[in-house]
């Protein structure tokens, strides 16, 4: 288990030599999660964005993310769209999972409301696209923050991640309310 987090920690500081953009950190009573979110590499159309990210809960199960998304702003109206797919790898229940979602995030920050914003956002593998050990995982959460600096947002939610299992069926990774800070860099 410590080579896997060796390499989760390897892999965001790959991502900080491409200029890091976010550091996100959720805190619940039953789960730890952390998210790198790069920089944006891309033009006219959109930008292309990849994070990596970590959540442990108190029962040692854990789930690798890495995600590659497209993200637009509509600049008629304060909302920022995001869409891609997302990895996931790690164990739950002492059973392996793995998974290729489609997914993506939505976020509105209304002007009206300057430094707040609300957003949601969804991952959905099928079985098709799950192996291992994972027949389904779903992984979804909504949000309101507020930015009190240009270098940090907080944030309180709800997330529920949870994979269903050949043999034992659903298993919730988070299923509560979090509380969770994102750094801008």
């Amino acid at each position: 288990m410590v080579w896997r987090f060796t390499v989760f920690f390897l892999l965001l500081a790959w991502g900080s030599v491409s200029h890091a953009h976010t550091v996100e950190i959720e805190l619940s009573g039953e789960y730890a999660r952390a998210n790198y979110v790069s920089g944006p590499l891309g033009g006219k159309a959109g930008r292309l964005e990849y994070d990596a990210g970590l959540i442990y809960n108190e029962n040692n199960d854990y789930l690798l993310n890495g995600s590659l998304m497209v993200r637009a702003e509509n600049l008629d109206v304060p909302l920022l769209i995001a869409a891609g797919g997302r990895l996931y790898l790690g164990e739950v229940t002492d059973k392996d999972v793995g998974a290729l979602a489609l997914g993506g995030d939505l976020i509105y920050a209304p002007a009206v409301l300057a430094g707040f914003e609300f957003g949601g956002r969804l991952f959905f593998a099928p079985k098709v696209t799950s192996f291992a050990d994972a027949e389904q995982v779903l992984d979804y959460s909504i949000w309101a923050g507020y930015q009190i600096s240009s270098l940090a947002t907080i944030y309180i939610g709800y997330q529920s991640l949870e994979t269903k299992l050949k043999q034992l069926g659903d298993q919730k990774v988070a299923d509560s309310a979090f509380l969770g800070l994102s750094f801008h860099f």
